[in-house]
């Protein structure tokens, strides 16, 4: 009998590992219930439902020169998304940002400020000058844009410790001193930013964040499904080992069935996912777990539209519109961060190019947007080799076909 992955078991480790360090009894004891609700109280997908505009989203950064972003509205309204989420922390520069957010508000784009803690004050939130400083800060990034922005996600990936700096009490704390400002201002909260396929996190920290009163209006999720190019029908081995994938069958539907009975255990009103991607490879690398422009496209494709066919997550956000590696159009900034700025922080956007360097995942996007944006979704067929699903606008029907393998690529008909 195979043996489970080591990769698996040393994730276990650190899970337990992270929980204990700053975990609570209430965290402990929804985590236990949550993940037994997991397994026998699944949200069921695919039953007939519209798909709006603001379901399709996409991050992109603020601009340091002015001019720029005349020309980042132009792209995004090109793609027809109705969300936008822009990140921002303490050293960030406000002024940009807010001129950011009054150029997508004017356009009538929904805008979602991702307000990220630095990893030193998060790890000293029992300190009184760091909770002051990131009530201070909340309030002064969000009191010029009241009534522009609609949500607010608060932290950013607290199950990467060395990223965000964040044990789970403190992540909780950061939630407590914020929320009133939003309730003043009128936002809706956003957590907990999980990174990755970790239910067990989400069931911990949403636990924890209901024990003291401040479950997020919407729960959160970076859900990256597989980034080594395999298909999200396909069931993601990377999660639970190879051994144990074939009983999980932890495919994209599946993953979204799991972080929706979440939400709906912890009392939220809506499941985002608020950043996901796959990577394209750097020039002379052959790692398996990178992809061509043209594989990322027809992966996003079908991403965007298995969630939204799915009916149990109500908004989903492509990594960054500009990116040398994840974005939709190339930036040629090919300086690595560690962490990825791309999933945790993207301070500024670096370049504007061209439209010449728009990738393939970019008219793709469009394409996805203008099939199924205002429709509603039908029906899903379903085999180990195709998928087909159906959609309705305005009484004519759109039906959308893929094979698993990938040959042919998307095809709208």
């Amino acid at each position: 009998m195979p043996t489970i992955d080591s990769k698996f078991r040393q994730r276990t480790r650190t899970m337990r590992r992270k929980l204990r360090r700053g975990a609570m009894t209430a965290a402990g004891r929804s985590l236990q219930f949550a993940l037994w609700r997991l397994a026998h109280r699944l949200p069921r997908p695919n039953a007939p439902h519209p798909v709006p505009r603001s379901f399709f989203g996409i991050n992109c950064a603020t601009n340091l020169e002015p001019a720029w972003d005349d020309t980042c509205l132009a792209w995004i309204q090109d793609l027809g998304v109705g969300s936008v989420r822009v990140d921002v922390t303490y050293d960030s520069h406000t002024e940009a940002a807010w001129r950011w957010v009054d150029q997508l508000h004017g356009a009538g784009l929904d805008v979602v400020l991702h307000l990220v803690q630095p990893a030193a004050a998060a790890a000293n939130m029992h300190a009184k000058r760091e909770r002051l400083d990131w009530e201070q800060f909340v309030t002064a990034i969000l009191e010029p844009v009241r009534g522009k922005v609609s949500h607010a996600e608060l932290g950013s990936t607290p199950n990467r410790q060395t990223w965000s700096g964040y044990s789970v009490s403190d992540f909780v704390t950061a939630h407590e001193i914020a929320r009133p400002i939003l309730n003043e201002y009128g936002i809706r909260a956003v957590g907990p930013n999980v990174s990755d396929y970790a239910p067990y996190f989400n069931a911990a920290l949403l636990g924890a964040m209901r024990a003291r009163g401040v479950v997020p209006h919407v729960h959160s999720d970076n859900l990256f499904v597989d980034r080594a190019a395999v298909p999200p029908e396909r069931p993601d081995h990377r999660a639970v080992g190879r051994a144990l994938s074939p009983l999980a069958r932890l495919t994209l539907p599946r993953k979204l069935q799991h972080l929706a009975s979440l939400s709906q255990w912890a009392g939220c009103e809506e499941t985002w996912v608020t950043n996901f991607a796959w990577t394209i490879a750097p020039e002379g690398s052959r790692k398996p777990r990178y992809v061509s422009p043209e594989r990322q496209a027809d992966l996003l494709a079908r991403y965007f539209l298995l969630a939204a066919a799915s009916g149990l997550v109500q908004r989903v956000h492509w990594c960054q519109m500009l990116g040398h590696l994840r974005g939709l159009i190339d930036d040629g900034h090919t300086l690595r961060y560690e962490p990825p700025e791309d999933v945790f922080l993207r301070r500024h956007n670096h370049a504007c190019p061209g439209d010449e360097a728009k990738r393939p995942a970019f008219a793709m996007l469009k394409r996805v947007v203008a099939a199924v944006s205002g429709s509603e979704f039908q029906r899903a067929e379903r085999t180990s080799e195709d998928v087909t699903l159906h959609f309705t606008r305005d009484g004519a029907e759109q039906r959308i076909h893929w094979r698993v393998d990938g040959a042919g690529g998307v095809k709208f008909g």
